[in-house]
């Protein structure tokens, strides 16, 4: 899938994520898979069985949901975030850096 034209994707020193898993607690057991890989701030790789997911394959995304993956980044990053430009990464850096280190 591709990011939105106005937005590029982030990555992090954890870059493959399931997404499933990314916004409850660590120690939630998760039994579902959706994996999620950027491998370049415009391209990323998405494997889901998802019906909601079903018209990302292949297609440019939309503002929304390019925000949405670049949030699952970072909630799951553990120390470092990469962007290629400063403003997508101080979109989400002022969270990353103010949180517990124990989430």
């Amino acid at each position: 899938m591709q990011a939105a034209d106005d937005i590029e994707f982030i990555t992090a020193d954890q870059p493959a994520i399931n997404t499933h898993g990314a916004f409850i607690s660590p120690t939630t057991p998760v039994d579902e898979l959706e994996l999620f890989y950027p491998v370049s701030p415009s391209y990323a790789a998405f494997i889901s069985g998802h019906v909601i997911y079903q018209d990302v394959h292949g297609t440019q995304l939309g503002t929304l949901r390019t925000h949405y993956f670049n949030q699952t980044i970072e909630h799951v990053g553990y120390e470092y975030l990469f962007a290629k430009s400063q403003p997508v990464l101080r979109a989400v850096a002022l969270h990353f850096c103010s949180r517990d280190p124990a989430q």
